[in-house]
């Protein structure tokens, strides 16, 4: 498999993995692709396979250039000159294009997953603080349910980052959201400008628990949402300077006028 199909095949293992359902165009493309691929690499033949053609047919006192076996060889060789790649080349392409035509469904079919994900964090973190996940001292010294949540809270950690290198795998292949590794962050939460300034989120590469405790609000982006995340903090800051604008230009005015 190319790598492209690779990754393709990990965002439909992710799908499945977290019980959400593959559209079945994107699956018979992937299987179509796979079984194309396999035949067209297998009619490779070399050099050695027209040799003992060549010697077969002159043995049974064939012409050679006439020979069945000598013709399926030489045409087996010509397809394997750059054409197996063209084809593979081909196939993953539609794949591709299954793949883009899919890429709303298979966000909406990660969104109920990922609620439920952050709703267990959130429940989590209520009951254990703001723990380091990966410090299990910390949760020994709580005692009571707390091994339990720690295992809800990060079995769910688990599953938004698996459903949020889905999403970015998804933008890479087919383009549907910008990448802009500034707001890595907005791809599974929603911050707010005074959380966005405060908490330096800017290129920042958080967990999900890592956000719920910093207060975030995680929220799966899609097609239309991402954008415009991105869009309201620029807004909010537009609309910040031109406030401290019209103050500094209203408090000119007045000094201005005080004069006189």
């Amino acid at each position: 498999m190319s790598v492209s199909l690779t990754r393709i095949q990990g965002i439909v293992t992710t799908t499945e993995t977290i019980g959400a359902k593959v559209p079945a165009d994107l699956t018979k493309a992937i299987a179509r692709a796979a079984k194309i691929r396999e035949a067209v690499y297998s009619i490779r033949s070399g050099r050695q396979d027209l040799a003992a053609a060549t010697l077969t047919a002159i043995d049974a006192g064939r012409d050679p250039a006439a020979d069945p076996e000598v013709q399926a060889i030489l045409t087996r060789r010509a397809l394997t000159d750059g054409v197996e790649v063209l084809v593979a080349n081909m196939v993953d392409a539609d794949v591709v294009t299954a793949l883009q035509g899919n890429v709303d469904a298979l966000i909406e079919s990660w969104q109920a997953p990922f609620d439920k994900a952050a709703q267990e964090i959130a429940t989590a973190a209520a009951s254990l603080g703001n723990i380091d996940l990966d410090n299990a001292a910390d949760v020994l010294h709580k005692g009571g349910n707390a091994a339990e949540q720690w295992g809800i809270a990060t079995r769910a950690n688990r599953t938004i980052r698996e459903i949020t290198d889905a999403w970015t795998t998804l933008a890479h292949q087919t383009g549907f959201a910008p990448l802009n590794r500034h707001h890595i962050v907005m791809r599974m939460a929603e911050p707010t400008l005074e959380q966005w300034e405060d908490q330096q989120l800017q290129e920042r590469n958080i967990s999900a628990w890592e956000a719920n405790g910093l207060g975030l609000k995680l929220s799966l982006a899609n097609r239309e949402t991402l954008p415009q995340r991105i869009n309201s903090i620029a807004t909010q800051r537009a609309a910040r300077a031109q406030a401290g604008i019209d103050r500094e230009t209203g408090k000119g005015a007045h000094d201005w006028t005080s004069k006189y």
